[in-house]
């Protein structure tokens, strides 16, 4: 099917390409279980990254810990409980840091430095349980993680999580006065993991133009790389590649992820959409994440990865064609998986 495009104009097929290398994923464990004391009928926690670790600023948030629980009865104490509390807590990593450790060097919990010290009695996240109201009874708490150093792990795959990797459950013994804490009891419930990757690739061009010419009908096709460079030796070149996927975002992506459609514009060419393919020619799915391991067409090496795609015109059986402009816009992400 021939198209008829008016005016000589470029007609633009852009890839907005944004990188975030460790970004985007929530792991947790979720489990039901007794403490010799109270019977818990759900313990759940979850660590979450929401931003670069590799991009951000000294002290800005890069993602958060949260833990909650649900108790149906706690009997059988067996020493009285001061004040009727008992507490269910993260206990943190002590020391002369301003934050709580996580598993990764540079990451922390934003919590007060007086509770990240190895003399807070009751952890450095807690939340309640109290006797003398009714059953069942819920507790959540959530804290931030930030970057509160400017050296990072090194390169590598990590498991985020706060340091200790444990709830606890504990109460000061006493009726009257408060005595020495009973033995926090473990409640055997691990924190939430999921793998992060630091890396010193880092994307080459985030902004790819991809420009088709003067068309006049669909099938024509345009080769694109996507390419990191900075990486510090071959091994994390390859994790990068093994753990690495793309998200793509657009509005115009259709719902079965077979093509961008054009975007709506004055001048702008109907009855066309973009497919993507790897550099082989096999077809990508829009809607799904996209592993860069699976490209068909890659070049690794110590310094960096080169992956090369395909951007082909085709007709779009939704529309009447019409000439004019090509020119749509897509977001890739990296995701770890």
């Amino acid at each position: 099917m021939r198209i008829e495009l008016i005016e000589w104009v470029p007609r633009v097929f852009r890839l907005l390409l944004v990188c975030f290398l460790s970004l985007f994923y929530a792991s947790g464990v979720r489990a039901a279980g007794a403490s010799a004391w109270c019977d818990f009928d759900d313990v759940h926690s979850n660590s979450v990254m929401t931003a670069d670790l590799a991009t951000a600023n000294y002290l800005d948030v890069v993602g958060y810990y949260e833990f909650g629980w649900t108790v149906s009865g706690c009997t059988s104490l067996p020493t009285p409980v001061y004040n009727r509390e008992i507490y269910v807590m993260y206990w943190g990593l002590g020391g002369a840091v301003p934050y709580c450790r996580s598993t990764i060097n540079g990451i922390y919990l934003d919590v007060s430095p007086a509770n990240c010290a190895t003399v807070a009695p009751f952890g450095s996240i807690p939340t309640k349980i109290y006797l003398d109201k009714p059953f069942p009874q819920s507790g959540y708490a959530r804290k931030n993680f930030v970057r509160n150093e400017y050296r990072l792990s090194n390169p590598g795959a990590y498991a985020l999580a706060p340091y200790k990797k444990w709830i606890w459950i504990s109460w000061a013994r006493g009726t009257t006065t408060p005595g020495a804490p009973y033995s926090n009891a473990l409640l055997g419930v691990k924190n939430g993991e999921g793998t992060v990757i630091i890396t010193t690739c880092t994307l080459v061009n985030s902004d790819i133009l991809v420009d088709f010419g003067e068309v006049s009908e669909a099938g024509a096709s345009e080769r694109f790389n996507i390419e990191f460079s900075g990486c510090t030796d071959q091994t994390d070149s390859k994790r990068f590649n093994d753990t690495v996927s793309l998200n793509f975002r657009s509005e115009r992506i259709r719902v079965d992820g077979s093509a961008l459609q054009n975007n709506v514009c004055a001048n702008c060419a109907k009855g066309l959409q973009i497919a993507l393919k790897d550099g082989t020619g096999k077809a990508i799915d829009l809607s799904k994440r996209y592993k860069l391991s699976s490209n068909g067409s890659t070049t690794i090496s110590p310094k960096g990865l080169k992956y090369e795609f395909i951007a082909e015109l085709q007709n779009n059986p939704d529309e009447t064609s019409k000439g004019g402009v090509i020119d749509t816009q897509l977001v890739f992400e990296t995701i770890v998986e």
